[in-house]
């Protein structure tokens, strides 16, 4: 590694490094259940995820696989339909909910185009292919900061191959609990199946990417002499249009532009162009978002915007967080280098550090204004990102001035990282390549329903693995959606409860047995994900104990109360007796373990039988 000068084979070769560290452990994990297979056929075919190779596994109920999972079947959408609409229910997008994250959904389709379809191969590929983005990122970053690669390298290898260490930096957890277990898993790696945590995709590595382009143009156009309408107006345009990419990365992002532009006009910081430039982005953002929030109502009809946000987690409440007072403390500290600093280049580095600082704070502490809060801890993240950059920033400088850094001991800790780097994803395919697979009795149904049934089929399922995989791994479509509307599409409570009334009436399931087994209090709730989640880790997967959980999930994740669980019950039983049942012609599958809620055979309601195995069971409804 050398000290000076331009040498683009260095990063584009430690590039190619990281992103070979991170394709290791798919690698080694479709070798080791090859070599399972080989060494006791008949015992790894009982396993329950011994079918091919997969990553986006809802089944893994604790991990970030699971959300990927509802994510892919999405994005998928587009290469059958053009937009990501909802997967569920039949093929039209009845509102404008198909925006939500649209941005990046045909970023990642276009990986799974790439992938000739296979979404698991193109989350693969992503994964690796992030890391190494974001390799190069930080590189540039401190090259340009410092001049120099042997300082540039190794710390942007630190900060590309351990991704949460920036993720949670700034998760002060006043739960001393719930701290430990977070810090365990992003350091010693406890949690195989999930580590590292947030190696996730599409968000955050691609959204916090896009997000961080957008802060590093905004540091250019502060530094600028000359006022620059065109670039500032794009900048902008482009801080709004993190709308069609997640809520949380747009709303930090403008509140981050938002502060940097106030800052501009503290004297003796910011000059003329710096003003005109970051007064006139912000100008464009605001007026972007504006206009997406215009399409959004003329779209989405109130009460189903209204409904879905209910669903995800509102909380009325006006409570300051404690814990969210660090962002000022670190915002204080980024100030106070910026002041140290001669180059205006530098000092409004770290005054766009400490303004995403403040963004968090203010976003984290909002409902305290405004009386409600929606998940604020999807900040905590995003200021973490900012904190650590902080701290690569400050690692830079100490680097550049101490005399025993050089390019003899950049080489001993880039190879170091490396190693340490590839031997964690190894150690993690060996813990949890029996999980990494699709269950055989499944993927043998989802391969003659894809084969046999035409384009948008509905099916319709007691079961909620069948009915994600369906949309995922499938032309046909599932009935139910998961209940987390961003996914899915804008629904109200009772809403939701209608579909799966619809689905119990169409089937004549035994509603009270179904709803009982399947719609579980909360209480209970937990105590069966807790476990099923322990399991996991263990590499145990025991799929009835996650239809349980699965069902369900995550309406109203934060209301304790039974209340609320009987309420639903009585109302989805009434609907299944009232509500009409779903036209035909649709398909239903029947999985062994759900044989248990028919009231009667499908023949007897007109269903002719056309797949048949031990574990499942598929009818034609014509």
């Amino acid at each position: 590694m050398t000290t000076n000068g331009a040498r683009p084979v260095l990063p584009v070769a430690l590039a190619a490094a990281v992103f070979l560290v991170f394709a290791a452990r798919p690698l080694a994990v479709s070798g080791l259940r090859a070599r399972a297979a080989r060494a006791d056929p008949a015992g790894w075919a009982r396993g329950p995820m011994s079918g091919r190779g997969a990553v986006l596994l809802p089944e893994l109920f604790g991990t970030r696989l699971h959300d990927e999972a509802l994510y892919a079947a999405r994005a998928r959408q587009v290469l059958l339909h053009g937009r990501p609409i909802s997967p569920y229910g039949p093929a039209r997008p009845v509102d404008g909910s198909w925006l939500d994250d649209v941005l990046e959904m045909y970023l990642t389709a276009g990986a799974v185009a790439l992938a000739g379809g296979d979404a698991d191969r193109a989350w693969e590929i992503l994964a690796p292919a992030l890391a190494a983005a974001w390799f190069l990122a930080f590189f540039l970053l401190l090259k340009r900061w410092t001049g120099r690669d042997d300082v540039a390298a190794p710390l942007a290898l630190a900060a590309a191959l351990l991704p949460d260490a920036s993720v949670w930096l700034l998760d002060v957890n006043l739960h001393a609990g719930v701290l430990w277990t977070r810090w365990r898993d992003v350091f010693v790696g406890s949690g195989a199946t999930i580590g590292p945590i947030f190696q996730r995709l599409p968000s955050p590595l691609l959204s916090y990417l896009l997000l961080a382009g957008l802060l590093a143009g905004a540091w250019r156009l502060a530094v600028e002499d000359e006022s620059r309408p065109a670039a500032a107006a794009a900048l902008g345009a482009g801080f709004g249009l993190l709308t069609l990419v997640h809520p949380y990365e747009w709303s930090f992002g403008v509140a981050a532009l938002c502060a940097f532009a106030a800052a501009a006009f503290v004297p003796g910081w910011g000059g003329r162009g710096a003003r005109r430039n970051l007064a006139l982005a912000l100008g464009a953002a605001l007026a972007v978002s504006a206009a997406y929030a215009a399409l959004i109502a003329a779209t989405i009809p109130a009460d189903l915007r209204r409904g879905s946000l209910e669903i995800i987690g509102v909380q009325a409440t006006r409570r300051f967080n404690r814990a969210a007072l660090i962002h000022p403390l670190v915002a204080a500290l980024a100030a106070a280098l910026a002041r140290r600093q001669r180059s205006p280049r530098r000092r409004a580095a770290y005054v766009l550090l400490a303004c995403a600082q403040l963004a968090a704070f203010a976003a984290r502490e909002a409902q305290v204004v405004f009386g409600f809060a929606v998940q604020p801890f999807h900040y905590i993240p995003l200021a973490g990102l900012a904190g650590g950059i902080l701290l690569l920033l400050a690692a830079a400088d100490a680097l550049s001035r101490a005399p025993f850094w050089g390019r003899r001991a950049a080489t001993v800790a880039g190879a170091l990282l490396l190693a340490l780097a590839l031997g964690e994803q190894l150690r993690q395919a060996r813990a949890c390549y029996r999980l990494l697979g699709l269950p055989p009795d499944l993927e043998a149904g989802l391969v003659w329903l894809d084969a046999h049934a035409p384009p948008d089929s509905l099916v319709l399922t007691p079961s909620m693995e069948a009915d994600l995989a369906v949309s995922l791994r499938t032309r046909a479509r599932g009935w139910v959606p998961t209940a987390f509307p961003p996914l899915a599409s804008s629904f109200t409570e009772e809403g939701y409860c209608r579909i799966v009334g619809r689905l119990i009436g169409t089937l004549d399931l035994d509603a009270d047995r179904f709803l009982a087994e399947r719609f579980l209090i909360p209480a209970e709730r937990d105590a069966r994900e807790a476990r099923l989640v322990d399991d996991e880790r263990r590499g145990v997967i025991d799929p009835a104990a996650w239809e349980s959980v699965e069902w369900f999930h995550p309406l109203r994740f934060d209301d304790p109360g039974p209340d609320w669980v009987l309420g639903d019950r009585a109302r989805i039983k009434a609907f299944a007796a009232s509500a009409p049942p779903v036209p035909r012609p649709f398909y239903a599958w029947i999985d062994s373990r759900d044989r248990v809620y028919l009231r009667r055979p499908l023949t007897e309601l007109g269903g002719q039988t056309v797949y048949r195995t031990a574990d499942v069971e598929i009818d034609l409804f014509r």
